[in-house]
């Protein structure tokens, strides 16, 4: 009936499908390295780092969700501060656990809840991991252990932008945790391993 408008509808519908199939900008993240630190030379020959924490991938766990998830961080931290500095021998750091967890929080009902903004979820993040030393010989020859757990809470009206801040810098805390706990139980309890 219009058939001088048919060519329009035809690109603007094309116009449409492009826009709904492109995809978001890439987001650059921030990331968390240890580099700037010194490294721990061990009398291994070989450092490895074995992740055991399998991630429930449900609610409440949303370590899969987070700008940094928790075990990348920690293989991040034997990559980059466990140095090997002998002809044999093994280190082998194991992560245990490497967990964060999203708990919504109790509001306030009444006039109260209408007109306050509350804390409305509470993140909780916990690594434990060991560190074991074995010799050229497969002999077990002693371990050190760290254990950190870091909580936030959040507000309400908070964006997701905020929410991903605070999930990135509630990481980044608990690493720093992790970090000192783990080179001083080193230090204590592997000092004939550290070079």
């Amino acid at each position: 009936m219009f058939p001088a408008l048919r060519p329009v509808a035809v690109l603007f519908l094309l116009a449409v499908v492009a826009g709904c199939t492109t995809p978001p900008p890439d987001q650059n993240r921030p990331e968390i390295t240890f580099s700037h630190l010194p490294t721990i030379n061990l009398a291994v020959a070989d450092v490895q780092v074995e992740n055991r924490f399998a991630a429930p991938l449900k609610a409440p766990h949303i370590e899969h969700q987070v700008p940094v998830a928790p075990a990348k961080a920690v293989i991040r931290w034997g990559q980059d501060r466990l140095k090997p500095a002998a002809e044999a021998g093994t280190a082998r750091l194991i992560i245990n656990e490497a967990s964060m967890v999203g708990e919504a929080l109790a509001q306030s009902g009444g006039l109260k809840g209408v007109f306050t903004k509350e804390q409305s979820d509470r993140y909780r993040a916990t690594i434990d991991a060991r560190l074991e030393v074995t010799d050229g010989q497969g002999v077990k020859h002693g371990f050190a252990t760290a254990t950190v757990s870091r909580s936030q809470t959040i507000r309400e009206d908070a964006t997701l932008t905020e929410r991903e801040t605070l999930e990135f810098e509630l990481v980044e805390k608990l690493m720093a945790d992790f970090n000192r706990e783990m080179e001083r139980n080193v230090r204590q309890h592997l000092q004939d391993w550290v070079r």
